[in-house]
């Protein structure tokens, strides 16, 4: 599995000039900035993207394979578990078991 970075993205979307930005321990910030449009306010704000878990390429004798796409990793893990049990049941009935 792999892990996609995280990246904080401060003030997306934001025209301006930011002169000074102050973090405080309880989670607020303050933005002391001049936008270069009306409204352009609902833009000053920090965005915390990314930090997904995520399935990687793997290469099996030579073969890349790339991972599904549109799938988290929990739910190939069990699809994987699912198929093995399927393959293991039915080894245990041909061996009679």
């Amino acid at each position: 599995m792999d892990w996609e970075e995280p990246r904080l993205r401060i003030a997306p979307g934001f025209s301006g000039h930011i002169k000074e930005l102050k973090g405080y321990s309880d989670g607020s910030i303050e933005f002391d900035a001049s936008p270069s449009q009306d409204g352009g306010e609902k833009n000053l704000q920090v965005v915390l993207e990314g930090g997904e878990p995520g399935l990687p390429e793997t290469e099996n004798r030579g073969v890349v394979y790339s991972p599904p796409v549109g799938i988290l990793p929990i739910e190939a893990a069990r699809t994987g578990i699912e198929y093995y049990e399927r393959v293991f049941a039915e080894a245990a009935k041909r061996l009679g078991g």
